[in-house]
């Protein structure tokens, strides 16, 4: 089951992959034109830009990174704690997403020992639509259920009197 959640994740994390790599892009050049001139063993160059903010992203020591340049540059904490926010917490929450995600999905296909089959379980169902009979019992077949079963009311136009 955890192999076949990673091998489902694969196309979705190379989709952050390559938001993070846009991100950090963007954040190199950036970091490169503002801060290459004051620090540049950090921030030297483009390749050593995206490197530094590599380092960042894994939030090992990037306040030493960081508390020089502030002397010299009083804002340089909200590019900082921008990029912090941006890429280790969101970023993180999103692979997290994924790999949960489909882990849900990856459980809900495989059968559980306990639980006895309706036999309807072979025939593929619509869409968007469910039945008495429905296989899974996940909180949307259940709701589609009991929309399923509601009456609907007869269109009436009323008028409003004054």
């Amino acid at each position: 089951m955890v192999l076949a959640t990673l091998f489902r994740s694969v196309p979705s994390m190379g989709h952050i992959a390559v938001l993070l790599g846009i991100v950090l892009y963007s954040y190199a050049i950036v970091g490169f034109k503002n801060f290459g001139e004051h620090d540049p063993a950090h921030w030297g160059s483009l390749g050593v830009s995206v490197l530094t903010l590599f380092e960042i992203v894994t939030l090992d020591g990037w306040s030493n990174v960081m508390r020089p340049l502030i002397k010299v540059e009083p804002l340089a904490w909200l590019y900082f704690v921008s990029f912090v926010i941006f890429t280790a917490y969101i970023v993180t929450n999103l692979f997290i997403a994924v790999v949960i995600r489909n882990l849900d999905e990856v459980r809900q296909e495989r059968p559980h020992p306990g639980k006895k089959s309706s036999g309807n379980c072979a025939q593929p169902r619509k869409r968007f639509t469910a039945s008495k009979n429905a296989c899974s019992s996940s909180p949307i077949s259940r709701i589609l259920l009991a929309q399923s079963h509601r009456p609907t009311p007869p269109l009436r136009m009323r008028g409003i009197t004054l």
